[in-house]
């Protein structure tokens, strides 16, 4: 066991007792969003933390990502941390609700990819690139675009890469 345990006393409090989440919240699209829904959101988010992401980190760090025969591979125990991180909805917490997201405000998911991130940072750049990719996509891609990639980035099932 890594011992990870995510700082949620520390967000809940620039979030709530600062006023931070209040103030989102009155932004609209944001009126259901509330300190007991944010605390359930980012307790999960560490407890996925603490009980896959961690224990993959130091062993990640020994095995590395290999090629081969043109075709590389992560970590053990990575794909699958991966598919389980996707099908429990991680990959769309901020995407748009059109196109199959939660709609979340930035503010959310920045705190959870932190608790990913300090987890297991090298596991968490892969859906931190395919954030990346969701939010050029949103801001700059065409309806076409969008309609046909969005989707499938936000579902998971694609995974994005690094907007240079």
């Amino acid at each position: 066991m890594s011992g990870y345990k995510a700082p949620l006393h520390d967000m809940a409090f620039v979030m709530n007792d600062l006023g931070v989440l209040q103030t989102v919240a009155d932004l609209p699209g944001h009126e259901n969003l509330n300190n007991e829904l944010v605390g359930t959101i980012l307790e999960t988010a560490g407890r996925f933390a603490g009980d896959v992401l961690a224990p993959l980190n130091h062993p990640g760090d020994q095995q590395g990502c290999s090629i081969n025969d043109s075709m590389v591979h992560t970590p053990e125990g990575f794909s699958e941390a991966y598919r389980a991180f996707a099908a429990d909805g991680w990959t769309g917490l901020a995407g748009s609700t059109t196109h199959g997201g939660q709609g979340l405000p930035a503010l959310v998911s920045i705190a959870a990819k932190e608790i990913w991130a300090s987890a297991n940072m090298a596991w968490s750049l892969c859906p931190g690139l395919s954030q990346g990719a969701i939010e050029l996509l949103s801001v700059h891609g065409t309806e076409k675009q969008k309609n046909a990639y969005l989707p499938h980035l936000i579902s998971g099932k694609w995974t994005g890469t690094m907007n240079l």
